[in-house]
């Protein structure tokens, strides 16, 4: 089985597929080149241009608007120009790849391309702006990575300019890397105190270069960034939403707080009133009584000769709704003074 180095790095596929591309649209050859190894034997790596691969390891070039199958073995679907790409059994635990060279870009020049990943109908789409749209028939994130994607040997990656590796740091490179100092290395040069990968490998703080090798601290896996990163969007949306929440209820409790004083107060204004009124009622018939009182008292002393006393008193009984009965029995009303 053919690695991901030499599928990238062959005849068959940097060479031969530069001018296979450019025929592509009036091609109807399935397999435009075959390369054949020290045996003799012949290479299932070639470049394909059908919708189905073989049962070995292809590299199939990828036209948009088709659905395309890699069959079995480690398959590298080969990408060069805009449009819309359906892969139905891409499989990365054996080996398949997404080979974006022909872009000509570095890792970290495609992943700033990428603006938007999702799952629609048990499918993953990524989209690089408007014009590339590729669809991978029941993949979800976590069984893809960065791993799995071939970019551009060089382009113009961080950490320096190159063909096919760039410059690690001190040392130089010829096509396939060369050596750095501290180390030989196939594609891409080691960097002092770091171990290589297949294409790029760790340099001295864990930073990634060309085809992705691991720096310390972690896998760079850009679609599990960009779902922990849509999480923790979610979490913080969350957060706003119940914070305005509890900001609305602190102000409802406000304005009912303030109804229910004004309503208070209303109804201590009106209690007051209320009493004052009855109040004011009561003084009123006390002073008629007064008067009543007083006139009957200059009344009836001058007229029936009885004592003030006794008239204070007949008024209080009469006041009091007795006075018919005392009156009845002449106990002591409209009497003389010598019958008390």
């Amino acid at each position: 089985m053919a690695t991901s180095s030499e599928n990238m790095t062959s005849t068959s596929v940097d060479n031969a597929n530069t001018d296979a591309i450019k025929d592509l649209a009036g091609s109807d050859s399935q397999q435009q080149s075959t390369s054949t190894g020290d045996t003799g034997s012949v290479d299932t790596t070639a470049v394909l241009t059908a919708t189905s691969g073989t049962s070995g390891d292809d590299n199939i070039v990828v036209l948009p608007d088709a659905h395309y199958v890699g069959g079995s073995g480690a398959d590298n679907f080969i990408l060069h120009d805009a449009g819309h790409y359906k892969i139905d059994d891409f499989n990365a635990s054996q080996g398949d790849k997404l080979d974006f060279s022909k872009y000509g870009l570095s890792r970290e020049e495609l992943t700033s391309r990428v603006t938007n990943i999702k799952i629609e109908a048990d499918n993953l789409i990524v989209n690089f702006g408007d014009n590339v749209e590729i669809t991978l028939a029941g993949v979800h994130p976590g069984q893809i990575s960065w791993d799995d994607v071939v970019v551009d040997h060089g382009g113009k990656g961080p950490g320096g300019k190159d063909d096919h590796g760039g410059k690690g740091p001190g040392g130089k490179d010829d096509d396939h890397g060369g050596k750095g100092p501290g180390g030989k290395d196939d594609h891409g040069g080691k960097g002092p105190g770091g171990k290589d990968d297949d294409h790029g490998g760790k340099g001295p703080g864990g930073k990634d270069d060309d085809h992705g090798g691991k720096g310390p601290g972690g896998k760079d896996d850009d679609m599990v960034v960009k779902v922990q990163a849509a999480k923790m969007m979610i979490m913080a949306v969350k957060a706003q939403a119940a914070k305005m929440m509890i900001m609305a209820v602190k102000a409802q409790a406000a304005k009912m707080i303030m109804v229910v004083k004004v309503q208070a107060a209303k109804m201590m204004i009106m209690a007051v009133k209320a009493q004052a009124d009855q109040a004011a009622k009561v003084m009123t018939m006390v002073v008629k009584v007064m008067v009543v009182i007083n006139m009957s008292t200059l009344v009836l002393m001058n007229i029936a000769k009885v004592t003030k006393e006794q008239i204070i008193l007949c008024s209080m009984i009469w006041a009091t709704g007795k006075l018919t009965n005392i009156m009845a029995k002449k106990e002591i009303c409209w009497t003389s003074p010598d019958m008390v």
